[in-house]
């Protein structure tokens, strides 16, 4: 009997040590995360501004397109009051497909490429992007390493009971 307890005893010992180990993996490989959105942050911000700005343009030329302004009218409040790393991420990706609609609106109506202001504002989104990509190189690449930590099996057990989750990506063209 006393041999099958300090089985069972060592058994536990190396369930406890192996679900630490894994936690504190997984929870170490989110500081890159952090610290990569951190880099990149106030760069998102100034391109979700400069948006905006194409956004109320739009309308000012009579372009009354509902998915645009009720994309953006949602995605803006979203991530200006985002209070997780992963709705932040989510509402810039919303403000990004905002940002593409636009830019598909150019082609059906060239009034907006016709205004300099609105060239001039999109081009400095494109160097605010071009500005951005390395970092969001850099976080995706955390979330990547991050995700498949938390999908691999069996960590994905450890994480689940944790409540690690997979991150969103930061998509910009």
């Amino acid at each position: 009997m006393g041999i099958i307890v300090f089985i069972a005893l060592v058994i536990a010992v190396a369930g406890i040590v192996w679900i630490r180990r894994v936690y504190l993996r997984i929870n170490r490989l989110q500081a890159p995360i952090t610290e990569a959105y951190a880099a990149i942050d106030g760069m998102l911000h100034q391109r979700a501004e400069r948006i905006g700005q194409l956004v109320d343009m739009t309308e000012k030329a009579g372009i009354r397109d509902a998915t645009l302004f009720y994309s953006w009218q949602d995605a803006y409040p979203r991530y200006t009051e985002a209070a997780t790393l992963d709705e932040s991420v989510s509402a810039a990706n919303d403000i990004s497909s905002a940002f593409y609609h636009i830019m598909t609106l150019t082609e059906t109506f060239p009034v907006l490429i016709a205004d300099p202001q609105f060239v001039r504002i999109q081009l400095g989104i494109c160097d605010v992007e071009d500005a951005l990509n390395p970092g969001i190189r850099a976080f995706n690449e955390a979330v990547l390493q991050y995700n498949i930590a938390v999908q691999h099996y069996p960590d994905t057990l450890v994480a689940g009971l944790f409540g690690f989750g997979p991150k969103t990506l930061l998509l910009m063209s």
